[in-house]
C-alpha cells in the first residue's frame, strides 16, 4: 500500500506535467532550486506541507487541511 507521501508525490508530478510546468518552473515560482522541487516529487515527510501548498497553486483547492491529510492517513 502506498503512503500518503507517495501518492502526493505522485501527483504532483501528474498535475505539474499536465498543467506543462517544469520542475524548473515550479521551483522558481515558489522560491527553490530545482533539486530541492524534485525531492518534493519524492515521497520525503518533511516536505508534506509544502507539498499541500504546492498543490494549492495548481488547483486552488482550500477547503481541506494538512491536519485532515495527516488524520486521513493513519486511519487508513
Amino acid at each position: 500500500m502506498k503512503t500518503i507521501n507517495q501518492i502526493i508525490g505522485e501527483n504532483l508530478k501528474k498535475i505539474r506535467e499536465l498543467s506543462g510546468f517544469t520542475q524548473e518552473e515550479v521551483a522558481k515560482s515558489i522560491g527553490v532550486e530545482r533539486s530541492a522541487y524534485s525531492n518534493y516529487e519524492g515521497e520525503h515527510e518533511k516536505y508534506l506541507i509544502l507539498f499541500w501548498k504546492i498543490f494549492q497553486i495548481f488547483i486552488g483547492l482550500t477547503s481541506v487541511s494538512y491536519t485532515h491529510l495527516r488524520a486521513h492517513e493513519t486511519k487508513a
